[in-house]
């Protein structure tokens, strides 16, 4: 309970902190500096629901009592089908000493510029982290994000996307795997309403094997997870809300393989 409870908190601080704008379509041409400038921010709170000491369950690697990973995403509009971003984020845990690391810094292009009915994201994450900087292993990642969005009907509407990403590495060995794929399936049912639906996500993280052919993939441990919950949208300042409950597939014990979160996003 302590914990749900933490989570809930760490929600609601998110929200207040969001302020309604509202904006008009108009082309990019047409807009001012200030007009083609947004700001937007994504937020994931998460929380294990056992394995939170250091020493973790069975061997598995402990996750602190709740962790919230933080998405600040600054854009232009260069025009009506591409955005560049700057991307700074960052992670708050409510345990250890360190409550809040930074992430290296990610640089996008985003938008339908490849096609007009897929959406794409280019990004490249530069190295600017601490523990990046202290460990000197990491060298920078291409990241490329492509997905297609399908509404079957009225109210079933059903997302798959593939994000790929090429990894920089100096003084390391050989043997390190450069390469990975991360498939993304997303439903969505609103027979509730517009704005209440339920969802279910599946995440997936595939790595390429080192040394192998570039088909040779194995599944990252503890890498894939599956997500359903409530697909909320304009829950007073926030433009959607998606609370959920999380299962790793690769854990076989019920109690380590379950999780609860939310997933917030606000535009500006």
């Amino acid at each position: 309970m302590r914990k749900i409870i933490a989570l809930t908190t760490l929600i609601a601080a998110g929200s207040s902190l969001a302020q309604t704008t509202s904006t008009t379509e108009v082309s990019t041409s047409k807009k001012t500096l200030k007009e083609r400038i947004g700001v937007s921010w994504f937020a994931e709170a998460q929380d294990k629901m056992v394995g939170n000491s250091e020493e973790g369950v069975d061997g598995v690697s402990a996750q602190k009592d709740v962790e919230v990973y933080n998405s600040v995403s600054l854009s232009y509009e260069i025009n009506e089908k591409m955005k560049a971003v700057f991307n700074p984020r960052f992670t708050i845990s409510d345990a250890g000493d360190d409550r809040m690391d930074d992430h290296d810094l990610r640089l996008r292009l985003n938008g339908s510029y490849i096609n007009p009915n897929i959406y794409t994201s280019l990004s490249f994450i530069v190295p600017t982290s601490a523990n990046t900087l202290n460990g000197d292993t990491f060298d920078g990642q291409v990241r490329f994000y492509n997905d297609y969005t399908a509404k079957i009907d009225n109210v079933n509407t059903i997302t798959a996307g593939a994000d790929i990403r090429k990894t920089f590495t100096k003084n390391t060995p050989g043997d390190v795997s450069l390469y990975s794929i991360l498939p993304y399936v997303s439903y969505v049912n609103n027979s509730l309403s517009e704005k209440v639906g339920i969802r279910v996500d599946y995440e997936g993280y595939l790595s390429q094997n080192a040394g192998k052919d570039f088909n040779s993939v194995t599944i990252v441990e503890n890498g894939d997870r599956l997500l359903v919950g409530a697909n909320l949208k304009d829950v007073g300042p926030i433009d959607s809300l998606y609370p959920y409950v999380t299962h790793y597939p690769q854990l076989t014990k019920t109690t380590e393989s379950l999780g609860i979160g939310a997933q917030i996003f606000k535009k500006f």
